[in-house]
């Protein structure tokens, strides 16, 4: 992309799943979707998709779903 449109995929980027376990990757600058949370990554966009392929099956599905602590302090 140009200077003047940087693509967001372009910077640092974070590994974020949902309740059924799907993976994806956002802006690590930015707050989350509602209804995705951080898996804990962040790199850049190969790097991203690296931990993806590791932690995932070939649908973008967590291999084991993370224990959220539901009331955080």
């Amino acid at each position: 992309m140009s200077d003047e449109y940087p693509d967001w995929q372009d910077g640092m980027l974070k590994v974020v799943y949902n309740d059924q376990g799907i993976c994806s990757i956002w802006p690590a600058e930015r707050s989350n979707a509602l209804g995705w949370y951080d898996l804990g990554f962040t790199g850049q966009k190969a790097e991203s998709l690296s931990h993806i392929e590791k932690v995932c099956d070939l649908n973008c599905v967590l291999k084991v779903m993370p224990v959220r602590d539901e009331n955080p302090s």
